[in-house]
């Protein structure tokens, strides 16, 4: 069971220093664990971007540590990852776009087996990516399950609070042995980025506009196109057995964005439920389940880059399974939309409130 409240930051102060408590840099790329020093005593440090320079200045054994080991080591691993990544994405994309100028050519129950066999790519993507983070070591996730058995063969509706890219990462590798493919709500904006935005595109994800002001007829054309496109997916997540999720903050959360939007909430936005509205509507008789999960990352969450580069130890996720009533289906979008609301606020109230005490306790173990 995860402990949302344990502090995984390594304290670099709280390392056992013997003997002299400074010492002078020591150059790059050297692996023999010594530090090098000229004929004067003083180390010599190699500049990457010029010839050798001398440095006279002394600074804690501590931070030089940082300095010299540890971070070229974690811009090595970063660009590993990253290599990977790219590598492993070009992989499945050189499978994935010949299927689907052949499925164009299908109809009927070939069309149909076809693109349930283009979801095993996802899998063999986010198998990949997992096997990456253990070996590489990049983070340490803790889950805490719900008590009812999750399948793969069966639909799921799955929502989460969102903070940082690394959650899509963490939520597709956790989730993988206990939930179908996961296919998020994705910006439309994504499209463009290169492999991955077609790849999406052609495996079902459904793309939607940024979210905007609500009133005017701009913003309602949009939502009536977003809506449009979710049942466009939906029709094909009802050929096979699918995980939809939805980060209904809308964007990642940060504390100005909570302010300026002014949020109900501490540690959360305000949740939107038109597009899961959508999907419970599109897949009333697929869904009996919502998948709610909760992800703390003790310190503050992680950038991209600094997940690849193993800067983030650990996080936290508890995952809840709440069943679905007839009323969250209802074909009245009145009634429907009231359940849903009501399922939402409840959920994101003891979301904030777990984490808010996540927070509390971390601070007053610091």
């Amino acid at each position: 069971m995860p402990d949302f409240n344990r502090n995984c930051t390594p304290d670099l102060e709280r390392l056992p220093i013997h003997g002299p408590t400074t010492a002078t840099l020591f150059e790059f790329g050297n692996t023999s664990g010594s530090f090098p020093l000229n004929a004067s005593g003083v180390s010599r440090q190699r500049n990457f971007n010029g010839p050798k320079v001398r440095r006279d200045r002394q600074v804690a054994l501590a931070p030089s540590i940082g300095l010299c080991y540890v971070c070229p080591m974690a811009w090595l691993k970063g660009s590993l990852s990253a290599a990977f990544i790219t590598l492993n994405t070009a992989v499945v994309c050189v499978l994935l776009y010949p299927m689907a100028l052949l499925r164009l050519l299908l109809t009927g129950t070939w069309r149909s087996a076809l693109t349930r066999r283009m979801d095993l790519i996802i899998d063999l993507w986010v198998s990949a990516n997992r096997g990456l983070i253990k070996v590489l070591g990049l983070i340490d996730i803790q889950v805490e399950w719900p008590s009812v058995p999750l399948r793969r063969d069966r639909w799921y509706m799955v929502v989460s609070n969102h903070q940082t890219w690394t959650d899509i990462i963490l939520l597709q590798s956790v989730l993988r042995p206990a939930l179908p493919p996961l296919k998020f709500f994705t910006k439309r904006e994504l499209i463009w980025l290169p492999l991955v935005g077609l790849a999406m595109k052609l495996l079902g994800f459904p793309y939607v506009r940024r979210a905007r002001q609500p009133g005017g007829d701009h913003s309602a054309a949009s939502a009536a196109k977003d809506r449009d496109a979710i049942n466009a997916a939906c029709a094909v997540f009802r050929n096979h057995p699918t995980a939809v999720l939805s980060f209904l903050e809308g964007t990642r959360f940060t504390p100005a964005k909570r302010d300026a939007r002014n949020s109900r909430f501490e540690n959360l936005l305000n949740p939107k439920i038109g597009g899961l509205s959508a999907v419970l509507s599109g897949l009333a008789d697929e869904l009996d389940t919502l998948i709610d999960v909760t992800i703390h990352y003790p310190g503050d969450p992680p950038g991209f880059w600094d997940f690849l580069q193993g800067k983030c130890p650990c996080a936290r996720m508890r995952v809840d399974a709440h069943p679905l009533t007839d009323q969250m289906r209802h074909p009245n979008p009145a009634v429907q939309r009231a359940e849903v609301g009501a399922l939402i606020e409840e959920l994101w109230r003891a979301k904030d409130a777990r984490l808010g005490e996540a927070k509390a306790e971390q601070q007053t173990g610091d």
